[in-house]
């Protein structure tokens, strides 16, 4: 009996004391955004003063030290290279062996007409399509409408917004082009929504101005700035929404 303890105490000499229960977490804030976001990192549960060791889709990624609790805060930033899609964050203790990981959501959206309120007409997150392979695209998938298409399509969330001559606005899934729901307006759309924050901002010829629910397309409000902004597509900046005569 003796010498099972005295073993015992010599294997975990020097380790730190971790119940048979300790697990580790970590989160990540935000969970979505674009290559290059910068993301706040926190893990609970490691062992107490020690490294930990984080990876990116398993590439080294730097390290964090936790705190006499086993703690940790890091600022991370997302590798450029990332593409959209879901990404594996995790992070492991040197010492303690305890590991946990968290999943990040690559996205590259085109909120508003020519991507942002200065009308660049140019995504700086983009890494997917470039000069080496825009001669390869091609199509993949088609939605019907009952007119044509005027309006330049905004991308968010996995979903794409645009408006027709049908007098509808429309929402329809981008990795297949299935509807995902349709807006009547009061008349034909030829200008292009905007997304910001879960609201599709949209305009039709009547001079009405529409705020939707992005996931379901149901009315949040209405206004009527008239005709003259008809073909203006709406733009917010620092919470202000704008719209052009």
């Amino acid at each position: 009996m003796v010498a099972v303890l005295v073993m015992g105490l010599v294997a975990t000499a020097g380790a730190p004391a971790l119940s048979a229960s300790a697990a580790a977490a970590i989160t990540v804030s935000p969970s979505s955004g674009p290559p290059t976001s910068p993301v706040t990192l926190s893990g609970t549960g490691y062992g107490s003063s020690e490294t930990v060791d984080l990876q990116f889709d398993g590439a080294p990624a730097g390290t964090a030290s936790t705190n006499p609790a086993g703690s940790f805060t890091k600022r991370f930033r997302i590798p450029a290279f990332a593409l959209p899609g879901s990404h594996v964050i995790k992070g492991t203790g040197e010492t303690s062996g305890l590991s946990a990981q968290t999943d990040f959501l690559v996205t590259t959206a085109w909120p508003q007409f020519r991507f942002n309120p200065g009308r660049s007409g140019l995504n700086p997150f983009e890494n997917v399509v470039g000069p080496g392979n825009v001669a390869q695209l091609a199509e993949k998938w088609s939605a019907p409408t009952g007119s044509i298409v005027y309006s330049s399509p905004a991308v968010a969330n996995g979903t794409v917004y645009f408006g027709s001559y049908d007098d509808k606005i429309y929402a329809v899934q981008a990795a297949s082009g299935a509807t995902v729901w349709t807006v009547d307006t009061l008349s034909f759309v030829m200008s292009s929504p905007a997304v910001v924050n879960g609201v599709v901002y949209a305009t039709s010829m009547s001079g009405t101005l529409y705020g939707l629910d992005a996931s379901t397309g149901t009315p949040l409000w209405t206004a009527h700035p008239g005709p003259q902004f008809a073909g203006s597509s709406p733009t917010i900046v620092n919470g202000i929404l704008s719209v052009c005569a």
